[in-house]
């Protein structure tokens, strides 16, 4: 077995994981969210251990105005973030049609700027900064409430799989060329997942709504 692919399953069953954890409740408000990823403990100076959880890593990648959008413009912000392209035929418009669903809650309870979506392509080959930018404003986006991002395909793949334990590679059977994840991922305000959601079903979607709310009120700034 290659890296690349233990990568793909190791991924598949920390989503498969969060998908259960995160279900449990419905839409009532959980007393806590659960982390997500992989985990060390650390032993303190004074013989106490301390749990490190995965954060997602730096990176730089460029957005749909053209800029560099890097990990330094989301100091103390919440985000959500999931893969897509922009000529994607299949999952890609309802979960976008859904995270348009998310952004409107997000600014009607006035949580902007603290929480951000965020859009990584996984074409970054078609999809440069002007065509990202005509995707964002056919879903009514006109400021950087939601991020759309581009970059060299490295970069993005290593982010994307190695940063948030989601899916991206080309296909040759997939439609559209490309096979991704359809999950949502809630990270907090320190970089650490806190929830995997599918972003096709509304059900779930509406969970993210409420734990986010939760992450709000209960994570507070670094």
């Amino acid at each position: 077995m290659n890296q690349k692919t233990a990568l793909h399953i190791i991924g598949a069953g920390l989503l498969a994981l969060s998908m259960v954890s995160c279900s449990v409740g419905g839409a009532s408000s959980p007393q806590s969210l659960p982390y997500f990823g992989p985990k060390d403990a650390v032993e303190l100076p004074d013989g106490s251990v301390d749990t490190l959880y995965h954060t997602v890593p730096m990176f730089a990648l460029t957005d749909q105005y053209g800029g560099e959008f890097s990990h330094r413009d989301l100091l103390g912000r919440i985000r959500i973030a999931d893969c897509f392209f922009t000529h994607c035929p299949t999952i890609c418009p309802a979960i976008a049609s859904q995270l348009s669903r998310i952004n409107e809650e997000i600014k009607a309870n006035g949580w902007s700027p603290e929480v951000v979506i965020i859009s990584h392509t996984v074409d970054p080959q078609r999809d440069k900064p002007a065509r990202l930018q005509a995707y964002a404003e056919r879903l009514g986006v006109t400021s950087d409430e939601w991020v759309f991002l581009t970059g060299k395909r490295g970069d993005l793949y290593e982010h994307i799989e190695q940063g948030h334990f989601l899916t991206a590679l080309p296909s040759d059977t997939a439609e559209g060329g490309f096979y991704h994840s359809d999950q949502v991922v809630l990270i907090d305000r320190g970089g650490h997942i806190r929830g995997v959601y599918d972003g096709t079903d509304t059900p779930e979607m509406d969970d993210l709504l409420v734990d986010l709310q939760w992450l709000i009120e209960n994570n507070p700034r670094p």
